[in-house]
């Protein structure tokens, strides 16, 4: 399906999430219906696969690792960038990374 919609010239861009009471939340979704809004800075960035939906006796650990791992490389000097479909986890807070994209974890999406 991917490699039709780009021979159709048919390309995803990103828009933003509004986030009420927070100014300038980096969070992103895609579309196909709209010009690309992501902000590019020349910081060397780590993109984080988040551990997506929680599952009964598995979930919240691998969410742990993301947030953590996040904070690391921030701390390092990377860009850090959450890409996690569940919206009810802590790796999707505003201030656990520099950018986030709710998407699928998905070969097309990621």
């Amino acid at each position: 399906v991917r490699k039709q919609r780009v021979e159709l010239g048919l390309l995803e861009s990103w828009d933003f999430v509004p986030v009420s009471g927070t100014e300038n939340a980096r969070y992103y979704y895609s579309t196909y219906n709209a010009p690309d809004k992501t902000l590019v800075s020349h910081r060397p960035k780590v993109m984080v696969l988040g551990g997506g939906p929680n599952r009964i006796g598995q979930g919240i650990e691998f969410d742990y690792c993301c947030v953590h791992a996040a904070f690391a490389l921030r701390d390092m000097g990377y860009e850090t960038i959450m890409v996690n479909c569940n919206p009810e986890t802590v790796s999707t807070d505003y201030d656990t990374s520099d950018k986030l994209y709710f998407e699928p974890l998905t070969v097309e999406d990621v």
